[in-house]
């Protein structure tokens, strides 16, 4: 199951597979994933660094939920 955390900026996370543990994969912001193995360890938090990002002015955070989510659909009963 895929369950997103929300950490405050100034938190870490750290994560460990356990001995006995089934498959486990690290994928990060729905980019490809890679396998870890037991005793591995991934560690999360706020980079030292500014990340600039670039925007489209079409490409809004809620235009991309509406796409994805389907918001002001017409349902196909509806039509």
């Amino acid at each position: 199951a895929v369950r997103p955390v929300v950490i405050p900026a100034d938190g870490r996370v750290t994560i460990e597979v356990c001995p006995h543990s089934a498959e486990t994969i690290v994928t990060v912001d729905g980019q490809v994933g890679s396998d870890l193995e037991v005793g591995d360890r991934v560690e999360a938090g706020r980079s030292e660094r500014p990340v600039r990002l670039i925007r489209f002015p079409d490409h809004s955070f809620f235009s991309v939920l509406r796409r994805k989510l389907r918001w002001g659909d017409v349902r196909p009963r509806d039509r």
